[in-house]
């Protein structure tokens, strides 16, 4: 054959698997483009096999800080897979869209990131339906950008519907929990809306409680909101009812 076979091929991955966790990103990089052009040759530029071998050395130009080289890598990979219509690539197009939407968030381009978390959101909801945690966490992402755009109370309506989810699969003392409160507290004190966001940052102080997580900086931040919150002049006859109240939103 004039194709490598099994064994040469993972010698190669193995060759450029060792560079990479050595942080020789440069000879990692020359590693998996030769796998990639191999991948190519054998299979063709519109080949599944290809679309895997662009996404990790998409993650590797994204480790040396080439983002530019590894967004267009996944867009390459993003477009293979949704030639093809299977759950297993729909799976790998709703994964490759949020790894895109990550490397947008660290451009700062945060439209075209939410154009990437809405599209991951609702094939999400088509895979993942029975799965609310997976859910949650589209939902998560969207909020998250909305935030950064200054877009507070549309973020606050994912943050609740995360939440929701979040508390019926996990319960409410669970620290994912106590973590969406905290982001649904920072939108909603940005929308002028304290009190609900001190009891909101008042219920994640008693979760990370809960779990122990005293000196852990999710509490140091939920704890910094809180203050923030009950010190706000807007609210200061209600600063005297959230200290004194025992179980706040829980």
């Amino acid at each position: 054959s004039i194709f490598p076979n099994d064994k040469v091929m993972k010698g190669l991955t193995q060759s450029g698997y060792d560079a990479f966790a050595k942080e020789d990103f440069r000879l990692a990089i020359s590693i998996y483009g030769h796998i990639l052009d191999l991948k190519v040759k054998q299979y063709g530029d519109l080949h599944c096999k290809v679309a895997d071998a662009k996404m990790r050395l998409a993650y590797i130009q994204e480790a040396d800080g080439n983002n530019n080289h590894a967004i267009a890598l996944k867009a390459a990979a993003l477009s293979i897979y949704k030639r093809i219509s299977s759950r297993k690539n729909r799976i790998k197009i709703n994964d490759v869209l949020t790894s895109i939407g990550n490397s947008y968030v660290q451009f700062g381009d945060l439209p075209q990131a939410l154009d990437c978390y809405r599209e991951s959101l609702e094939i999400t909801e088509e895979i993942y339906g029975d799965q609310p945690i997976k859910v949650s966490h589209a939902l998560d992402n969207i909020g998250s950008i909305l935030a950064l755009m200054g877009k507070y109370q549309r973020a606050a309506g994912f943050f609740e519907r995360a939440l929701d989810m979040r508390e019926d699969a996990l319960g409410k003392y669970s620290v994912l929990v106590a973590d969406t409160k905290v982001a649904l507290g920072e939108v909603l004190f940005a929308c002028d809306k304290e009190e609900i966001a001190a009891l909101a940052f008042r219920d994640a102080v008693a979760i990370y409680n809960w779990n122990q997580y005293r000196d852990h900086p999710k509490m140091m931040r939920a704890v910094k909101n809180l203050k923030l919150a009950e010190s706000s002049t807007r609210h200061r006859g209600f600063k005297e009812y959230i200290v004194k109240s025992d179980d706040g939103y829980l």
